[in-house]
C-alpha cells in the first residue's frame, strides 16, 4: 500500500517536471537497533559494529532528489538481495512515465538477471 503510494507521488512528480529520462540510484544503509526487533541480526553495521541491525534497499531519482521505493532486509542480507526485484518493480510502475531510465548502483548490487530483464523490457540496447 505504502510503495504504491510512493509510486503515485513520484509518478506526479515526474509529470510536473516534464522528465522523460531519469537516473536511478540504488543503495543501501544499515540501520542499527537495540533489542531483538523481528528480522534485526548481526550484519554490517559499520556505525555500531556488533549490534542487530536492518539493512534498506533504497531506490533515488537523481534529478528530483526524490525517494522511489525500498524495502528493508535483515542485517545479514547480501548487498545484491532484492536489486533485481525493484528494478523490476520500477520498471514496471514507470514504463509509461519516461522514455530512458539508467540504474546507477556499486558492483555489489549486480546480478546476471538485471541486464537480462532491462534488454527484454527495452531498457538495455546493448548487453
Amino acid at each position: 500500500m505504502i510503495r504504491d503510494i510512493n509510486f503515485k507521488t513520484f509518478k506526479k512528480l515526474l509529470k510536473k517536471k516534464r522528465l522523460r529520462k531519469i537516473v536511478i540510484d540504488i543503495d543501501s544503509k544499515a540501520v542499527n537497533v537495540e533489542g531483538n526487533q523481528e528480522g534485526a541480526v548481526k550484519g554490517y553495521n559499520p556505525g555500531h559494529k556488533g549490534n542487530n541491525c536492518y539493512n534498506i534497499l533504497m531506490a533515488f531519482c537523481d534529478e528530483l532528489k526524490a525517494y522511489i521505493t525500498g524495502f528493508m532486509r535483515s542485517g545479514n542480507t547480501y548487498t545484491s538481495n532484492g536489486a533485481a526485484e525493484m528494478i523490476k518493480e520500477i520498471i514496471a510502475n514507470l514504463r509509461d512515465e519516461v522514455d530512458n531510465i539508467i540504474f546507477r548502483m556499486y558492483s555489489g548490487y549486480f546480478s546476471e538477471e538485471i541486464p537480462v530483464y532491462c534488454k527484454s523490457q527495452g531498457i538495455l540496447k546493448h548487453a
